[in-house]
């Protein structure tokens, strides 16, 4: 019998940190072809998402802490609209997403995992600022869950 591919199991099981807005679409290979199958799709996600919960979760993803940078910005995938954001990450101490999420949720109304709106809302949709000591330890978690990770897949990888 085989191990299940991790990458098939939920995130929450193996992760203490949950990710959204990583959409197939803007993860693309050299190819233009999507990197990762099993990420949700920005196309079947796009007008998903409510006025009411549009209009309280873009200022909230927007007022995240800057997690992860890299350099460049990114494109409105759906207009071709350049520079819509920044190519960095942002997080809640919770969750991670990346900074373009705000333009795709404010401009394409696109639909968030249920329960990250319902984190948003639990914390009165505004985003906690997280102090230097706690992106710290933020990020020594999201490593050491990493590095987990990726031993678990190399482990499932091995012939049986």
């Amino acid at each position: 019998m085989t191990n299940p591919d991790p990458a098939s199991t939920p995130r929450r099981r193996v992760l203490r940190f949950r990710v959204a807005g990583y959409f197939r679409e803007l993860s693309s290979d050299d190819s233009g072809e999507p990197s990762r199958v099993d990420t949700p799709s920005i196309v079947e996600a796009r007008g998903k998402l409510s006025e009411a919960h549009r209009i309280r979760a873009a200022p909230y993803l927007g007022g995240g802490r800057v997690f992860v940078v890299s350099s460049g910005f990114e494109n409105d995938w759906f207009r071709g609209t350049q520079h819509i954001a920044e190519r960095i990450s942002r997080t809640d101490g919770s969750w991670i997403w990346p900074d373009s999420l705000a333009h795709y949720v404010a401009i394409h109304r696109v639909a968030l995992p249920e329960e990250f709106l319902q984190h948003m809302q639990s914390h009165q949709w505004a985003c906690p600022f997280l102090t230097d000591e706690e992106m710290s330890a933020f990020g020594d978690v999201v490593s050491e869950d990493l590095r987990n990770l990726q031993k678990l897949r190399r482990r499932h990888r091995r012939p049986v």
